[in-house]
């Protein structure tokens, strides 16, 4: 429910601390898999929330499930899917506070996907300037 997570930043952002936490709580009720980003969305409303520790066993699972990926790729759809677990590993990263790492991941994201067929291309190229600024 990464759209609930959104809500709940705006609500937060407005002053509305009631609404934001209402939203973040949906946002915790969801199941994921390793690979989605729901998943990811779901351990930012824990921290929000002030659930830091299951926060942070989320972010861990989904980098565990990236990094010890066993799924079946063939060839044609290999890039795209590596480029995809590249750019969520530096999502989780970043939100850790580990902007190197998440800088590394940015950049495997914009670069292990020649013909830029996955859709987070420009979302990393993008986080990565961002980052580059810092």
């Amino acid at each position: 429910m990464p759209t609930t997570w959104w809500e709940g930043l705006t609500y937060k952002m407005l002053g509305k601390e009631s609404e934001s936490k209402q939203c973040w709580k949906r946002a915790t009720a969801g199941r994921y898999d390793a690979y989605d980003r729901g998943k990811l969305y779901q351990a930012k409303s824990f921290k929000q929330l002030g659930e830091e520790i299951v926060a942070r066993e989320l972010m861990n699972d989904i980098l565990f499930a990236c990094q010890t990926s066993t799924r079946v790729i063939t060839e044609g759809k290999a890039p795209p899917w590596f480029a995809y677990i590249s750019y969520l590993q530096a999502e989780v990263y970043e939100d850790l506070g580990e902007i190197e790492k998440a800088k590394e991941f940015y950049r495997k994201a914009v670069t292990i996907d020649p013909a830029h067929t996955e859709p987070v291309y420009t979302d990393a190229s993008n986080k990565l300037k961002e980052l580059e600024k810092r």
